[in-house]
């Protein structure tokens, strides 16, 4: 039998997950804020699209519930002229909002994978680290 010395270790495609995605979302936040702070439409568009994008992902994978979201994107459509900088701005507010964990994540993605790891199956990691210390 093969004991794993540390039954927390999550695996590294998980951790390296947390970080990339963590790091995603940091820079699509910054190349849209950047746009909008140097007013160029290209960066605004580009940062944009990525933030709504992966908003549908967060909702499709329902981790983000789409009732507020879509609701205040509607709104800002309505006020802001273009409509999609609305939409944009809707989403970049739930990023903004989620950056100081984005910052954790990258900092510290193996304790994040790690706690995500806990959270998931608590019970099975619980099997796993009393079968490890069997001998």
């Amino acid at each position: 039998m093969i004991v794993d010395p540390d039954p927390l270790r999550p695996p590294p495609l998980e951790v390296a997950t947390v970080f990339f995605t963590s790091l995603i979302k940091i820079v699509s936040l910054g190349v849209f804020l950047a746009g909008v702070f140097t007013q160029s439409h290209t960066l605004v568009l580009v940062g944009g699209v990525a933030v709504v994008l992966l908003d549908v992902a967060a909702i499709f994978a329902r981790v983000l519930n789409p009732a507020f979201p879509v609701l205040l994107a509607i709104i800002l459509a309505v006020v802001l002229d273009p409509w999609y900088y609305g939409v944009f701005w809707a989403s970049a507010a739930f990023h903004i909002l989620g950056l100081p964990t984005y910052i954790a994540r990258v900092l510290t993605p193996r304790r994040t994978a790690t706690q995500m790891l806990i959270e998931r199956d608590p019970e099975a990691l619980l099997k796993r680290m009393i079968d490890n210390h069997r001998l």
